[in-house]
């Protein structure tokens, strides 16, 4: 996934995007930042669901 950085401007935007992208790798990151900044899902708990590392998912 190194590389691929994306944001989202509003929520409403990553299902649109998720339904859109067929790059298995973008899919996760969205996926990602839908289950923590939509769902409540603790970042922590959303990286090791995504398998992402925690240094990897930053929310900056």
């Amino acid at each position: 996934m190194k590389g691929n950085i994306i944001r989202v401007e509003r929520a409403d935007e990553l299902e649109e995007s998720l339904a859109a992208v067929s790059d298995n790798d973008i899919k996760i990151k969205l996926i990602f930042l839908n289950a923590f900044g939509n769902c409540n899902i603790p970042y922590e708990t959303a990286c090791v669901l995504c398998g992402i590392h925690t240094s990897t998912g930053s929310c900056g």
